[in-house]
């Protein structure tokens, strides 16, 4: 059950089942006996045991402080996990190299006193970040050898591997060796900044080993490409002897492991690819990959890039997914990637998620955003996320969160603060299949403080309800109509609206200040305590003097803006395809930009670190062909000499030659296709438009645009650029007609001129009302020498606009 209450710091949780006490049982009052907090940098998992019949609805409350501070601070509560007859939970967003103390407090909600039925108090103290070096071991230049490392080193005394001062090395065994680095029976070492090529089937496998620490490596070329074979039950490819090929890492942190940290690298280009939903599941190398460890482990900061050419089954994956040491496991933290290219998730957390935390990373370019499914013990922990859930390979869309349980195992997962943008849906919660003769069940969910914007459903809640799984949604933006099927409990306290961002175009998905959802969150104790306003922000980002365009937050110092870029073959698109760069001393004396497409350029492509910003501009190869599915999708990647890295994602569009303004007399109408005869071509769908025969201004048909009645503004845009003369004047003409519309609905048309991005609006019609004639003039600026045409309609009720006879004359002058 889900128990909870609240208080001025916010929201008490109680998660789980709670086992019932039978007549005959002799009752004994509840006791915590023993406890472990397990640190990372920045978390601390803590688990408590406990004996004795729990009352209805008791809390494990958590308090805790620096040492030697004297005020303490509240945490979330333990989550009951009766299974282990344990508490569960994490301290968040805590500072590294820092001694906490903790006092966990058994408590009834209804006690007046505030006396805890039984309290049990733990120390930890958080990973540094820099460790004492005892030795550095110079790495070659050039090794076409595997590195194997078997050094035991000591707390006090790390073995460092690095190239030599003022140099770089590059380990390379090309396919001679299953591994081109080998990490194994090792303790208390570092690779450092090494270049990694080649291995039959990983980059780096660590294995048998405890604090280690992979950093700021350049990690590719790895892997058995294999050959295609089509008629397999799942999968594309295969190696020589027919097996099919999956799971090849650039990393690999196997079995009886724990305490390594894989940070700040740059993961990409492995030698396969992953195939597409079309061959069922996808197969094929993955960026890190998480296999049957201890736990305790830290993958943060890292750019892991796939590519058109060389896909990821997924950026971050969990092995085995059904079993409780599957993936990371426990006391873990995935934190601060890029994780992008994927055909399946972003990033697994699958198995037993026990004190997992996945939290200040950009997920984009994939199927799913992120996979718990399934959540075998719990808590995991998952917020501050942005997840662009644009579609894998082919454009199937998927999931931001894809959640799940297992037979009837289940964990609890807490979602908080992310902002999920998807093709498809945002959440569902029974993604995991179930053994033979049961149903899919979903997992437990506490939903708090999240941005949906989706194309089709924000929240899915089947396997939730009356008899079935336990969720508790609220305070989280939606759509009208975006829970399905609807739960009557769920988002009493949520925000029904668009979220207006600040340039979601340009990867900023801040909210404006007037936005709805500024400051409609709730508190949650110890994970979103600063913010600024009477409440926290929905969402991944808070306003604030921290808040910083440059996601995911990194300490090195490197940024870049802005972090999405799209340019255009066709048009040229002056000054879209610009970066700004920026890179700290602290951060490297030079920089090299890493495109993951033969076809964009960067211009320059590689320098010497200055002072302030500097400007790297795109350029795309003129005779790039236009894909099968527009657009056609980058990455840029900017590494330094000390291998710190930022990445920049590439749209480019395709948009058809533009008619030349000579070919234009007065009166002609510029506009092809303007009465829809010819179907939809060259205008774009956008979001709602549709031909239709049931009505037309003049001809047998036009375009209809349906609204869903969100209160939203659907477009219909038209696709063909219309080269036109500055300091000419135009005037574009329209009918509009509106039905089942409300009063408060507006439907008009909008001409924006480039580059100045002046916009120009006709009349607007309101509410219901037959065939109007809307017309708008406009007089281009200098400079300004092509317009945009939309077709706008915004209604807070269902309905429909209905757009026909458009045209674009030039006025005699």
């Amino acid at each position: 059950m889900f128990s909870r209450r609240w208080t001025a710091v916010g929201l008490i949780l109680c998660l789980g089942v709670l086992t019932p006490v039978t007549a005959w049982c002799q009752e004994t009052e509840p006791r915590l006996l023993r406890g472990t907090a397990t640190p990372t940098f920045n978390s601390v998992g803590l688990a408590v045991d406990y004996d004795g019949n729990l009352p209805e609805g008791v809390a494990c409350e958590v308090h805790y402080r620096k040492q030697g501070t004297a005020e303490w601070k509240k945490g979330l509560d333990l989550i009951l996990c009766p299974q282990d007859k344990q508490f569960r939970g994490s301290l968040l967003n805590v500072v590294s190299n820092t001694v906490y103390e903790v006092e966990c407090r058994l408590v009834r909600p209804a006690d007046a006193t505030g006396s805890p039925l039984s309290q049990l108090s733990l120390t930890a103290q958080t990973w540094p970040e820099e460790v004492p070096v005892g030795q550095v071991k110079e790495v070659p230049e050039n090794s076409g050898a595997p590195l194997v490392i078997r050094d035991q080193g000591k707390a006090d005394a790390w073995v460092v591997y690095r190239p030599a001062e003022g140099k770089t090395a590059t380990i390379n065994p090309g396919m001679t060796s299953a591994h081109a680095v080998v990490i194994e029976k090792a303790s208390y070492v570092v690779l450092e900044n090494v270049t990694v090529r080649g291995g039959q089937t990983d980059g780096v496998m660590v294995t048998d080993s405890h604090h280690v620490r992979i950093r700021r490596c350049d990690i590719a070329g790895w892997g058995d490409p294999g050959v295609k074979k089509t008629g397999l039950s799942k999968g594309l490819y295969v190696d020589s002897n027919g097996k099919l090929i999956d799971g090849q890492a650039g990393v690999r942190v196997a079995e009886r492991t724990s305490q390594v940290v894989v940070e700040n690298n740059f993961i990409h280009d492995p030698r396969g690819t992953a195939n597409s939903w079309t061959y069922q599941h996808p197969n094929g190398p993955v960026g890190v990959l998480l296999w049957c460890t201890d736990g305790n482990n830290v993958v943060r900061n890292n750019d892991i890039i796939g590519s058109e050419d060389h896909w990821w089954n997924d950026a971050i994956s969990s092995y085995p997914n059904n079993q409780v040491n599957g993936g990371p496991y426990r006391d873990s933290d995935i934190c601060g990637n890029v994780l992008c290219f994927s055909n399946d998730d972003g990033a697994e957390l699958d198995g037993g998620q026990i004190n997992i935390r996945f939290f200040e990373n950009w997920v984009g370019i994939v199927l799913c955003g992120v996979s718990g499914a399934p959540n075998l013990r719990g808590p995991a922990y998952i917020f501050r996320n942005l997840l662009l859930v644009s579609g894998e390979q082919d454009w199937r869309g998927g999931v931001g969160f894809k959640m799940g349980a297992y037979g009837k195992q289940a964990g609890t997962a807490v979602i908080a603060h992310n902002t999920v943008v998807s093709k498809k849906h945002g959440f569902g919660g029974n993604y995991y299949g179930a053994p033979a003769g049961e149903k899919r069940r979903a997992g437990p969910i506490l939903m708090r403080n999240n941005i949906f914007v989706c194309r089709q459903k924000d929240l899915l809640t089947a396997g939730y309800g009356p008899g079935e799984s336990e969720g508790d949604f609220d305070y989280d933006l939606v759509k009208k109509d975006g829970i399905d099927p609807p739960i009557a409990e769920w988002e009493k306290h949520g925000v029904i609206a668009a979220p207006n961002f600040r340039n979601a175009a340009a990867g900023d998905y801040r909210l404006l200040s007037d936005s709805p959802g500024v400051d409609a969150g709730v508190v949650l104790p110890s994970l979103n305590e600063n913010f600024a306003g009477r409440a926290p922000d929905l969402g991944a980002f808070e306003h604030g003097p921290d808040e910083s365009m440059c996601f995911p937050r990194r300490h090195d110092g490197l940024s870049v803006f802005p972090l999405h870029v799209s340019v255009d073959p066709a048009t040229g698109q002056a000054g879209a395809g610009e970066i700004s760069l920026s890179v700290p001393p602290s951060a490297g004396s030079r920089w090299t930009a890493h495109v993951n497409n033969p076809h964009v350029h960067c211009e320059p492509a590689s320098g010497s670190n200055a002072p302030g910003s500097r400007t790297i501009r795109l350029r795309v190869d003129d005779k790039l062909e236009k894909p099968a599915n527009p657009p056609y999708r980058a990455a840029v990647t900017f590494r330094t000499d000390k291998g710190y890295n930022r990445t920049v994602m590439v749209e480019v569009q395709f948009t058809p030659p533009a008619e030349p303004a000579a070919s234009a007399p007065a009166e002609q109408n510029l506009i092809v296709n303007g009465g829809f005869e010819d179907g939809l071509e060259p205008w774009s769908k956008r979001d709602k438009g549709e031909i239709t025969s049931e009505t037309a201004h003049g001809g047998k048909q036009c375009v209809m645009m349906s609204h869903p009645g969100d209160g939203n503004g659907y477009y219909f845009a038209y696709q063909k650029p219309l080269k036109l003369e500055a300091g000419a004047t135009y005037r574009l003409t329209a009918w509009i007609k509106t039905k089942g519309l409300p009063a408060g609905s507006e439907t008009f048309v909008r001409c924006v001129a480039e580059p100045s991005n002046t916009m120009h609006l006709s009349p607007i019609v309101k509410g219901e009302a037959d065939w109007t004639k809307v017309e708008v003039e406009m007089t281009l600026k200098a400079g300004d020498d092509r317009i945009g045409i939309y077709a706008r309609c915004k209604s807070p009720a269902e309905g429909s606009a209905y757009l026909d006879d458009v045209s674009l004359v030039k006025l005699a002058q």
